[in-house]
């Protein structure tokens, strides 16, 4: 049964009918076909297109041209703010005014740290001339100008310390004069060689040294006068009475000596 029904099968439509409506059809659907793989390959070749030429998934990166290669669009500068403007005017002074100025308007200011760094600067430098004095007027000049400055407590220690070593060399001066004053009357009162050589062994530049060195070459000078005149009067002769007046001419015995030569030369009327 089965072998008839297999020699009895037909392809169908395998005639002359089916043969013309495949021909029919085919133009038709391979148009179809055409057109989709045309716009697909249109369509891909559009994506690739705006893939390469504007890359706009991309991230884009920022090229920083240097200074002097930027367009003049790029180096257009913002607008200063009050604080810069005040800076700049600050730096076109250059002055411990103008550095001052800028902080009392903007305490806190953009540069605020740079210009106490030009205040320093003058503090150090109105320091070190004040050293350079090193006096305690110098060290009030610096405290007089920089009253809350960077060294107010060394300026007031150097102060105090030449302070207290003025008064010491004071007090110490007047303990000398005093002492000076009660060993000259003393020497003054004995008015001996001795006395004024004592007070010249401890006062060597006193007030009254000078005086001391004249005083002792006057009593020098008497003594030996006295001597000499003692000498003239024990020998009580014209030569001795003589030799004294030829060594004292200014003495203090030349008119005793004038008038016992005198007395002892011969004469009219005279016996011996």
């Amino acid at each position: 049964m089965s072998d008839e029904k297999t020699e009895d099968w037909q392809p169908v439509n395998d005639g002359p009918e089916a043969h013309s409506v495949r021909d029919e059809r085919a133009p038709w659907l391979r148009w179809i076909v055409s057109s989709v793989l045309l716009f697909a390959v249109a369509a891909g070749a559009i994506w690739l297109i705006s893939k390469v030429i504007v890359p706009t998934d991309l991230p884009q990166q920022k090229v920083d041209l240097p200074t002097a290669e930027q367009p003049e669009e790029a180096t257009e500068e913002e607008p200063k703010s009050s604080d810069e403007e005040a800076w700049v005017r600050a730096l076109e002074k250059d002055t411990l005014e103008g550095y001052r100025e800028y902080l009392a308007l903007f305490p806190n200011g953009k540069y605020k740290d740079k210009a106490q760094e030009q205040i320093d600067a003058y503090d150090n430098r109105a320091w070190e001339q004040a050293e350079r004095r090193n006096t305690i007027a110098g060290y009030e000049d610096y405290l007089e100008s920089w009253p809350e400055g960077l060294h107010v407590s060394k300026a007031r220690e150097r102060i105090a310390e030449m302070k207290a070593r003025a008064d010491a060399i004071a007090k110490d001066a007047a303990e000398r004069a005093a002492q000076e004053a009660a060993d000259w009357d003393r020497a003054a009162r004995e008015n001996t060689v001795e006395s004024y050589e004592t007070y010249l062994a401890k006062h060597a530049t006193g007030e009254n040294a000078d005086e001391a060195r004249n005083r002792i070459q006057s009593l020098k000078a008497s003594a030996a006068d006295q001597a000499a005149w003692q000498a003239a009067e024990n020998a009580n002769s014209t030569s001795g009475y003589q030799q004294y007046l030829t060594s004292f001419p200014q003495g203090a015995y030349v008119p005793q000596a004038m008038a016992a030569i005198e007395k002892l030369r011969p004469s009219a009327g005279k016996t011996f």
